[in-house]
């Protein structure tokens, strides 16, 4: 005995111990379950299935008074038996199965009493038999049958026969057959390899038939033989599956919702009836014991209910019988119902993978990156980890390293599935050049002008123009090539409006829509597009709505505001699907006013009025219903200002302070974007990873851009001239050639007025849109060359080899050209502005830009690839070399 001393701590440890099994699903035990209702009266020799999600057992023992065999049927969640129309006759060992057509299907067996034994017939769960079906083929036993059905409703009746008194006159069969319900007929099969009788029959839910043990042929002895039909070949195995580790007969088998097959109680060598439950892994190919049954049983019903317990009812032992039923549970292996999408996210910020797991309790996870598991903590990028053990992984701060193919591993008693892969693609801003040019779009003759757009090339915005009566107006302006050539897009018969964006080609925003009235000609403000000219102009305002404006534009879609009249206190968001006089309103169900400020894919974002002075920041999919508050925890007020390639801006208030926030498309992924040299600073809108808007540094407001972080800050207000003493940045661009534009405008101290801009940088002083042309189609590789301002108005000479960059050619100490002197370089220093390279010297721009192209005809014969690199370099006055430009690559393909 133990002492008292160690009794509470072993019982702690028991306890401990069965939790942790439990935990690790090892405790799967049968349980009981509703008994029938003529128990403790045996119920024997029923067959069990599955009808919809009632489970029913079907004739056996006891027989009634009219020597009928009894129905039960139990609804999945009821904890009693209900009784149902009975069978016709005293029959055991029959068959029964749920056919293509929907129905349940009785067949065979032996007839205790009378002569109805072998009928076929279909039966409803409400009017009992309905109709007779066709019998079986004249060689099928009556009795002792195995019985399944496949997945597309066929049932199955295999060997059969006297079973244990079988003799040599009249042994057990190998008899094959199946029941078609669309054509009401049994097709024979090929026999079974090995005769048996009272053999379990199961489908095993990959595309076979097993046959499990039974009586041999002659009856007596028993078998453990595994025998597979392949439903697709029509064919016989007894090799493909292990044998039974003990030979057993009467036993049933169910496929388990854990998708291993389970064969329970039958007899053994000793005729007894036997509790003990043997599991076949079907993937491993290898049985082991499994939990034993409370009561032995043999000739019982067993099924699969919907709650995915198989259920074992009734049957025959040495007590006489039962009428009693239990259930294991058999979890559903996990599965990953919903394919999962590839996501971006941008380097710093957060990203949320999500993967939907169905299957059975319990389940543990673990996330994987490129087959490596992964735990809570560091990150690979450097950035953390947190809920690896679970389907939502969050990762903070995103770096490159991050990047991969990730898959979440779902472990149950079933055993382990991994997911499909989420592919992650953090990516990084584009690279910035150390040089900044500027360029003023300020148009003649205006008293002030601001750059809000830039796409394409196109800059677009406004600029104040007189007016005899209104002092003066914006007009809308579009500079087509970004340079200080613009055209005033004035509606005929407006007094101005502003473009507000850009997009593929179209320009939106407003105008002032002319009316009249006794007193004169009024003016509203209304929303409206064009597409690069005064003529294309499209009118978008609503009708009924008086004031409108258009915020953001994809080329198809356009968002914006617009308010009923002079007398509403607040406006509503507004999303033009299509370029007619109709929109979306965005104000959610409750709220007093939206505006809505950007788009981005199929998202829209700006900000909702919830109430007295409280504005958070929104986001919407289409609809007013779609609404997503963004309000970031901890603060009292925020708004969006720009969006783009999963990124959106704008401010948030903390505490009463206002800060610059980047989000990443939920409430939590935000980065306090105010660098570290500035007090205050605002952001505007978002592209490419980039963000643009205005810092307070040193005591002046001006001009900024980030690249993802605020330690990623360049104050573009620096490149401006002495003269302007404030500026902000509205929108950037990077285009095919690396070269980032940013749209904005300045204070201008000594003329005293706002003025349009754009700052423009690369990262290498050349680079091109395409590295390789096809010799037999020909084409164009356009090189973009950015020597910086210092060198404005400066000639450039571009020059090539065929012979590789190192060493290259050193001209004098401060320039060196990446390029080894050969024939083409010869060709080109020899014949400047040929026809396949027409513009190969010329001048540099303000900005100290040029664009040149190398221009190839179709219809080149080459035998192999022929590789070409381009460079060029800078003259001054004197034509003397002043600096050299990388080299760009180009591929010749034959």
């Amino acid at each position: 005995m133990s002492s008292p001393t160690l009794r509470p701590r072993w019982l702690l440890l028991s306890a401990c111990a069965l939790l942790f099994l439990a935990a690790r699903g090892g405790a799967q035990t049968w349980t009981p379950a509703p008994a029938f209702p003529d128990a403790p009266a045996a119920r024997e020799f029923a067959a069990g299935l599955r009808f919809g999600d009632a489970l029913f057992a079907l004739g056996g023992t006891p027989f009634d008074a009219n020597l009928d065999s009894p129905v039960h049927r139990l609804d999945d969640g009821a904890t009693a038996w209900v009784s149902a129309p009975e069978l016709e006759g005293t029959i055991i060992h029959h068959g029964a199965g749920v056919d293509a057509l929907g129905r349940i299907v009785i067949f065979g067996g032996l007839a205790l009493v009378g002569d109805d034994e072998g009928q076929s017939y279909y039966w409803d769960p409400v009017e009992g038999k309905q109709g007779n079906t066709a019998d079986r083929g004249g060689a099928a036993p009556l009795e002792l049958f195995a019985w399944a059905t496949d997945d597309a409703g066929r049932i199955y009746s295999l060997g059969g026969g006297p079973g244990e008194g079988a003799t040599p006159g009249d042994p057990n069969s190998t008899w094959a057959e199946r029941y078609v319900g669309a054509t009401d007929a049994w097709e024979v099969l090929a026999p079974l390899p090995v005769a048996v009788a009272d053999a379990a029959a199961v489908n095993d839910g990959q595309g076979h038939i097993l046959v499990i043990g039974g009586f041999v042929a002659g009856g007596g002895a028993r078998s453990s033989e595994v025998q597979r039909f392949d439903v697709a070949t029509g064919s016989w195995s007894t090799g493909a599956l292990p044998d039974l580790p003990v030979a057993l007969a009467g036993a049933r088998a169910v496929l388990g919702a854990d998708d291993r097959v389970y064969l329970l109680g039958g007899t053994d060598a000793s005729g007894q009836a036997q509790a003990g439950t043997w599991v076949l892994d079907l993937t491993a190919g290898r049985w082991s014991a499994g939990p034993p049954m409370a009561e032995a049983r043999s000739g019982f019903a067993a099924a699969l209910g919907a709650d995915d317990h198989i259920y074992a009812l009734g049957g025959s032992n040495a007590g006489g019988g039962t009428g009693a039923a239990e259930r294991l549970y058999t979890p559903p292996c996990a599965t990953f119902p919903t394919a999962p999408t590839p996501q971006q996210t941008w380097v710093g910020m957060t990203a949320q993978l999500h993967m939907d797991v169905v299957g059975g309790t319990p389940l543990s996870y673990r996330w994987r990156r490129d087959g490596v598991e992964l735990f809570d903590g560091p990150a690979a990028g450097g950035g953390t980890l947190s809920g690896t053990d679970s389907p939502d992984l969050l990762l903070t701060g995103a770096g490159p390293a991050d990047s991969g193919a990730y898959t979440l591993a779902a472990t149950n008693p079933c055993g382990t599935t991994l997911s499909p892969a989420l592919d992650l693609d953090v990516r990084s801003p584009p690279a910035l050049g150390a040089t900044w040019s500027v360029r003023h779009l300020h148009p003649a003759g205006a008293l002030s002008s601001v750059a809000r757009g830039v796409d394409g090339g196109q800059v677009v915005g406004e600029a104040a123009y007189p007016h005899p009566t209104y002092s003066s107006t914006a007009h809308p302006m579009l500079w087509p090539d970004g340079d200080d050539t613009a055209l005033d897009l004035t509606p005929p018969g407006s007094v101005g409006g502003a473009i507000n964006a850009v997009d593929d080609g179209i320009q939106a925003g407003w105008y002032w829509w002319p009316y009249t009235t006794p007193q004169g000609t009024g003016y509203e403000r209304h929303a409206c597009q064009w597409s690069g000219s005064t003529a294309s102009f499209v009118h978008l305002q609503p009708s009924g709505w008086e004031y409108g404006s258009i915020s953001d534009t994809d080329g198809g879609r356009h968002v914006g505001g617009i308010t009923l009249n002079d007398m509403s206190t607040n406006g509503d968001g507004a999303l033009w699907n299509t370029p007619v006089q109709w929109a979306l309103l965005l104000t959610p169900a409750g709220a007093w006013g939206s505006s809505a400020t950007a788009l981005d894919g199929d998202r829209q974002f700006g900000q909702v009025h919830l109430g007295f002075g409280v504005v958070h920041a929104a986001m919407w999919a289409g609809s007013a219903a779609s609404f997503v508050d963004l309000n970031p925890p901890g603060s009292s007020w925020s708004y969006i200002l720009g969006a783009g390639d999963g990124q959106q801006v704008g401010r948030a208030t903390f505490a009463g302070v206002h800060r610059p926030l980047l989000w990443g498309g939920s409430p939590e992924a935000t980065i306090d974007m105010l660098p570290a040299a500035a007090t205050g600073a605002t952001l505007n809108d978002v592209e490419h990873g980039l963000q643009v808007g205005y810092a307070t540094v040193g005591g002046v407001s001006g001009a900024g851009l980030w690249a993802g972080g605020p330690d990623a800050f360049v104050f573009l207000h620096a490149a401006l001239p002495a003269e302007f003493v404030s500026s902000q940045a509205t929108d950037v661009e990077v285009d095919a050639f690396g070269t980032v534009t940013v749209s904005g405008y300045g204070y201008n101290q000594t003329t005293a007025r706002s003025e349009a801009l754009v700052w423009r940088t690369n990262p290498v002083p050349l680079s091109a849109d395409t590295g390789s042309i096809d010799t037999q189609t020909g084409g164009t590789q356009t090189l973009r060359l950015f020597a910086g301002p210092e060198h404005a108005g400066r000639t450039y000479v571009v020059l090539g080899g065929y012979s590789g960059t190192s060493p290259g050619i050193t001209v004098n100490p401060w320039t060196h050209l990446p390029l080894n002197f050969d024939l083409w370089t010869e060709l080109l220093f020899d014949n400047p502005n040929n026809a396949v390279m027409p513009n190969s010297t010329g001048t540099l721009d303000d900005l100290g830009m040029a664009t040149a192209t190398f221009s190839l005809p179709p219809g080149l014969a080459l035998g192999a690839p022929l590789t070409l690199h381009h460079a060029y370099a800078v003259l001054d006055e004197q034509l003397v070399p002043r600096m050299a430009s990388n080299a760009v690559e180009l591929v010749l393909l034959p």
